[in-house]
């Protein structure tokens, strides 16, 4: 399966929320097995076994 990586990821604040944008370097993958959602994850530590989703 091709990488598909993350070029930016860019935030902007509302009323009670806020918004992700996310741009990725996907190259030549075809249509069916492109990027259909990302996960945020948050932790205190770089450590993703003590991190929880946060979205």
């Amino acid at each position: 399966m091709p990488d598909i990586t993350i070029t930016s990821l860019t935030a902007a604040g509302g009323a009670q929320q806020i918004t992700l944008a996310v741009a990725v370097s996907d190259g030549n993958v075809l249509p069916y097995l492109q990027l259909a959602a990302v996960e945020i994850w948050a932790a205190s530590v770089n450590d993703r076994a003590s991190a929880a989703k946060a979205g």
